[in-house]
């Protein structure tokens, strides 16, 4: 049985590393820069931070051996292989072995899957799986995408991709990366919002969030906050968003049929867009099933651990099955 394992949650601005128990509990925890450049420089700076930390902490004597280590990270992942795939933000564009190249490198089992799922399994152990074996994990920050449970199990689909609801088409004539018109996640994101609000940015010249993005300090939660105080550009926004994220809401409940929709992104931080959702579909819920308002929550867990103790959880499970 193993007792302690690494692990190491890639995200878009940091790759945090610590060592993980089985019971959740983090020990020797360490932040990194994370880089998406190209494909090349993201993949090196998730090697340069594993190194960085092996070195300090296990080399050193300062920490036990870790039994395993567990990566966390954006996009398509190979979870058995431990290879990513493909992802849109950071790029990456080419399988690539990640995860047998640090396992060669330490002599140590390395587990990887996507963010997001190491997220749901996370729940599913601590969270909102302690009460409900068919739930819903619904993540909004850069990108959208959900951890689909049923039955207590996480579905991963056939190549381990199973959740992007971020590209569910709605009925609105707006270009996503991924090639396709009118998704979700092309808007309705927090990388969306940015990007819609540029889009429209010449037809409101005294928009605040002009100003916003000029400092750099135009995000989710600042566009949220703009609309609150009246600026038009905002709530245009801000209004598509919601629109469409009740509209994937609905469509996630009509293919899931969840006891409960858990919530988890920097977006969720306001709670404009989960009080907005629920307002939406209580008229829209048939009376059997409004239980289900009482079950949309913001993750209780904490936000920026989730996928850390996620990714172990993922070593766990792998390497013990």
């Amino acid at each position: 049985m193993m007792d302690t394992v690494m692990g190491v949650d890639v995200g878009g601005t940091k790759i945090l590393i610590g060592l993980v128990r089985l019971d959740g509990t983090i020990t020797h925890e360490r932040r990194y820069p994370s880089q998406r450049g190209s494909q090349e420089i993201a993949i090196a700076a998730v090697k340069r931070a594993v190194a960085a930390y092996w070195a300090e902490l296990v080399e050193s004597g300062a920490i036990p051996r870790p039994d395993a280590i567990g990566l966390g990270l954006v996009g398509q992942v190979d979870h058995r292989r431990a290879e990513w795939v493909f992802s849109m933000a950071t790029p990456i564009l080419t399988p690539y072995p990640l995860g047998r190249e640090i396992s060669e490198q330490f002599q140590i089992p390395v587990i990887a899957d996507n963010d997001v799922h190491c997220a749901t399994l996370a729940e599913i152990r601590f969270g909102v799986g302690r009460r409900f074996r068919d739930f819903v994990y619904l993540n909004v920050g850069t990108g959208i995408a959900a951890g689909l449970v049923s039955d207590g199990r996480l579905i991963r689909g056939h190549q381990n991709n199973a959740g992007e609801v971020g590209h569910i088409v709605a009925n609105i004539d707006v270009p996503c990366e991924c090639g396709r018109v009118g998704c979700i996640e092309a808007y309705a994101s927090g990388g969306g919002m940015i990007r819609h609000a540029r889009a429209l940015m010449e037809q409101y010249p005294d928009s605040v969030l002009a100003q916003l993005d000029r400092e750099g300090r135009m995000v989710s939660s600042t566009i949220i906050q703009a609309a609150r105080e009246g600026d038009a550009l905002a709530i245009r926004v801000a209004e598509l968003m919601m629109k469409a994220q009740l509209s994937m809401v609905q469509d996630i409940i009509n293919f899931m049929d969840p006891q409960a929709i858990v919530c988890g992104g920097g977006v969720f931080r306001d709670p404009w867009l989960l009080q907005g959702i629920i307002d939406g579909l209580t008229g829209w819920l048939p009376p059997n099933n409004l239980a289900l308002l009482d079950n949309i929550t913001v993750s209780k867990l904490d936000p920026q651990k989730i996928g850390l103790i996620g990714a172990a959880l993922c070593a766990y499970q792998e390497t013990s099955a």
